[in-house]
């Protein structure tokens, strides 16, 4: 009886607590990286090419070491590795590091040098066969609360619209998502998320509405989005692209089903103006 009367007390202190702000931001503490000399890095597949077995990606060394998929591709465009599972990443030294890919029978695809600081977490994208690739910083993925319960995902936006094969678009992207009324359980107007980014950048995490409909499940929702392109005055316009078939799209729209607490990646990339590899947004699970 006392060990439940105890309980009781700790259940009721953890609620006065959860109840003290409308909203608490926590961290995952396992984030921390201890060893200074070392980095965490994923590796980013995002060079302007068709979604093809063809361009698939066999093979990867890097800082000294070989990584490669018992035959089968490790990479395939426009995803990344470690993969298989959330939260993965390959150990490297701080500093300068060396990286490259190979394609189906040993052709390097890729063959350039990234630097990264000591106890950080990064992505490494690949994006031109000539160039260093785009190294972006991972922060710590927050947590929001309410006084109800978890209510939110992050998301974070990366904008890789190419203008042209090899050429990058030269505006910046805006992405909004379409604000959901939990009331009446509809959608409203899109509106503007997150900073502007140009190519290669990605924003800061971004807490997205994830409402249950059942109290006591995971809990999981549709989330709507589309893409704007910044113009030179800071008004917005629709990112307007060929679709596979050769078809002008108006505007780019997506969506993605999303789970609460989970930590997501939205990738649009691909290129504006030809059918070779159309506009599109990928999605990559960090949580």
């Amino acid at each position: 009886m006392k060990s439940i009367k105890y309980l009781m007390l700790a259940a009721a202190s953890v609620f006065m607590l959860a109840s003290c702000s409308e909203k608490n931001v926590d961290v995952d503490a396992p984030w921390t990286i201890v060893d200074n000399t070392k980095a965490q890095v994923q590796i980013m597949y995002q060079a302007p090419v068709s979604a093809a077995a063809a361009n698939n990606i066999y093979k990867i060394e890097m800082a000294g070491q070989t990584f490669v998929n018992n035959g089968a591709a490790i990479i395939t465009p426009y995803n990344g590795a470690p993969g298989g599972s959330t939260g993965l990443y390959y150990t490297v030294p701080a500093g300068k590091n060396h990286l490259k890919l190979y394609g189906k029978g040993d052709a390097v695809v890729f063959d350039q040098d990234f630097n990264v600081e000591g106890g950080k977490r990064y992505q490494v994208f690949v994006c031109k066969a000539e160039e260093a690739p785009k190294v972006i910083e991972v922060p710590v993925i927050p947590t929001q609360v309410t006084t109800n319960t978890a209510e939110y995902c992050a998301v974070r936006f990366y904008n890789f619209v190419w203008e042209t094969a090899g050429v990058p678009f030269d505006k910046k992207l805006q992405l909004r998502i379409q604000a959901y009324d939990k009331e009446t359980k509809t959608y409203g107007e899109y509106l503007p998320v997150g900073k502007p980014v140009a190519f290669g950048e990605a924003t800061e995490w971004i807490m997205t509405d994830v409402i249950k409909t059942t109290f006591n499940s995971a809990g999981s929702m549709r989330v709507n989005l589309d893409v704007q392109v910044v113009n030179e005055d800071g008004s917005l316009s629709p990112l307007t692209y060929l679709n596979s078939k050769g078809v002008e799209q108006a505007k780019f729209t997506d969506y993605w089903t999303e789970s609460i607490g989970r930590g997501y990646c939205w990738i649009v990339r691909g290129i504006r103006s030809e059918t070779t590899a159309p506009v599109a947004c990928s999605q990559w699970t960090l949580r």
